[in-house]
């Protein structure tokens, strides 16, 4: 069925391995695409909401949701053009894949549904829970991002107008884009930040982990509450805090530190440590401080790793020295 112009003043609903395309006109209330149909809007007004059930596959090239779209049951939405005003929302193993148009609200996705933005513009919030998968690769999200209940997050590119929270368990992987706020890390998530630039400060607290191999920090970073923060490389416009029982350790070569006296910082007294030596990567820490609250049992931690040509030359050695042994004991 195909629908090119003119008025459905009620909801449409298509189903049974039906195909509907719309490409002009209004449909006054929702659409509603169940059991395998297949449904394309490349332009066009739905008054309502869209929602797709059961294996259902939408797409959308133009056009405009005046309410909601909802992906539930396995359905497949892309999204390549067009607006919606509200909320898009993807639940129960749902896929939905976008590289253009432009979301009023906010983006949910929960319930093992599986999300890849490349483009585009949601101009809320981005929340994931519930074991859910998103890609991040383009595009921009107007407010922040969030991440719960064992849900994993990759962002390679775009932009985050707001922060970043990781909770619950979630994981999240940044190996590009920018984050134009800062970003919280607790309850037992996981980071690792390979790329990308944090604008404000990053903040760990109740056993969370962050693993920085890469990236800019241009603020503060405070690892608080039982947190595990390890760094091996990065660039660093700000300083280092340890407090509550957190544990921070830089990887690097001829790591060092210096105690220059001592700060207050809410009434808490901070031990001041000058960094000196290079990450792993090569980032100079000449500059750099570390703040170690005082009496909480923080751990701050320095270990050096071997540049890759001292290992080649050890291990080079280590098989020479094997092959000496192996050649005197042939000659006996």
């Amino acid at each position: 069925m195909t629908i090119n112009q003119g008025e459905i003043g009620k909801s449409l609903e298509s189903y049974g391995n039906s195909i509907l395309k719309i490409n002009d006109g209004k449909i006054d209330d929702s659409i509603y695409v169940k059991n395998d149909s297949f449904l394309t809007i490349n332009n066009g007004y739905i008054g309502n909401s869209l929602f797709a059930h059961n294996d259902a596959r939408v797409i959308i090239n133009g056009g405009e949701i005046e309410a909601n779209l909802a992906a539930y049951e396995n359905s497949r939405v892309s999204l390549t053009g067009g607006y919606i005003n509200d909320q898009l929302a993807a639940f129960d193993t749902s896929l939905i894949n976008i590289t253009d148009g432009e979301i009023g609200d906010s983006l949910l996705a929960k319930d093992n549904s599986r999300v890849s933005i490349q483009g585009g513009l949601i101009s809320g919030s981005l929340k994931a829970s519930g074991n859910t998968t998103v890609t991040l690769s383009g595009g921009k999200i107007g407010n922040d991002l969030s991440a719960f209940d064992q849900a994993i997050i990759t962002i390679n590119g775009g932009t985050i107008e707001n922060g970043v929270a990781a909770f619950g368990s979630s994981n999240i992987t940044i190996n590009g884009g920018i984050i134009n706020e800062g970003m919280d890390v607790g309850s037992k998530a996981t980071v690792t930040i390979n790329g990308g630039s944090i604008n404000k400060p990053l903040t760990l607290s109740d056993t969370a982990s962050v693993n920085i191999h890469g990236g800019t920090f241009n603020d503060d970073i405070e690892a608080r509450n039982d947190s595990q923060l390890n760094v091996e490389g990065g660039v660093f416009a700000g300083d280092f805090y340890g407090e509550d029982n957190s544990h921070t350790t830089f990887f690097g070569r001829n790591l060092g530190f210096v105690i220059d006296g001592q700060i207050s910082i809410n009434g808490n007294p901070f031990d001041r440590f000058k960094l000196s030596g290079f990450l792993v990567d090569g980032f100079n820490l000449n500059g750099v401080n570390f703040y170690r609250e005082q009496n909480s049992n923080v751990l701050f931690s320095l270990v050096d790793v071997p540049e890759p040509g001292a290992i080649a030359f050890g291990l080079l050695a280590a098989a020479s020295l094997l092959g000496l042994i192996a050649r005197q004991r042939s000659k006996q």
